[in-house]
């Protein structure tokens, strides 16, 4: 297998159709010139595409993107490349995201991510703590319903009683999983994908402190190629597993998916 190119993955078209886009932050030191260091959040999008491949879109800088026009545009550019289709995506908690993705591509849904929780309980806890917490979160994202969402949410509430920065650091968060609960369990496995959320976040906090300073994106998109090969051969489920996410999706937009496969 050849390694791919910085000019390969920047230049290439990207897949008609998407189960699934994924907003996953960073923070990097960042050379402003004259040797003015700055930490910036980068957002490294990844998508699932419909047979269940992760395959890496792009990385921008946050803060380059402050107006709706400026996503609008980015989007846009994502349609040029070859998109059509996205049927979900995981976005940081931003207005202007929701609405100019969801102009961008009308039959989205939009959910606010957790991938800021997993870097807040990596930052300032123990590995085996923060796997502990971060066991305990996945099991009130993935709970069966909302009877059993209230049980596992209030059983989490009495283990982090006595630490209550613990609770505060994560309770915001409580709000945002209502509005899962309403979603297939089969399609929550996949879009809440734990396994997978955890390793690339921790591979991107690795990558982020791996030189003192960045002087452009593109050398962070460089040594990000390694992970982005690795991630893009191969399936984070069961053929079984993802079966049952494309019959959740079939049985509701049959005649869009059915031109995709």
């Amino acid at each position: 297998m050849n390694n791919l190119t910085i000019n390969e993955i920047m230049k290439r078209d990207l897949e008609k159709c998407y189960f699934s886009i994924s907003f996953y932050p960073s923070i990097i030191y960042y050379n402003e010139g004259q040797d003015y260091i700055k930490e910036r959040k980068v957002y490294t999008i990844i998508g699932c595409n419909i047979y269940g491949v992760r395959k890496y879109i792009t990385s921008i800088f946050a803060s380059d993107f402050s107006k709706g026009s400026d996503w609008y545009n980015l989007f846009s550019l994502w349609k040029k490349k070859g998109i059509e289709t996205i049927f979900f995506a995981i976005i940081p908690n931003n207005k202007c995201i929701k609405e100019t993705l969801k102009l961008a591509f009308p039959n989205i849904k939009t959910y606010t991510s957790y991938f800021e929780t997993i870097n807040k309980i990596d930052k300032f806890f123990s590995c085996s703590y923060s796997n502990d917490l971060l066991q305990k979160f996945k099991n009130i994202y993935l709970a069966n319903d909302i009877n059993d969402f209230e049980f596992k949410k209030q059983f989490f509430i009495d283990e982090t009683i006595d630490k209550p920065f613990v609770f505060d650091l994560i309770a915001n968060d409580f709000n945002i999983i209502t509005d899962y609960i309403k979603i297939p369990i089969s399609l929550r496995k996949h879009l809440f994908s734990f396994y997978f959320a955890r390793e690339i976040t921790k591979k991107l906090n690795i990558l982020s402190h791996s030189t003192s300073y960045f002087n452009s994106l593109l050398e962070y998109i460089e040594l990000l190629l390694p992970t982005i090969q690795t991630m893009e051969v191969r399936m984070y489920s069961s053929k079984s597993e993802w079966n049952s996410v494309i019959t959740c999706i079939y049985n509701e937009n049959k005649d869009l998916l059915i031109s995709y496969l």
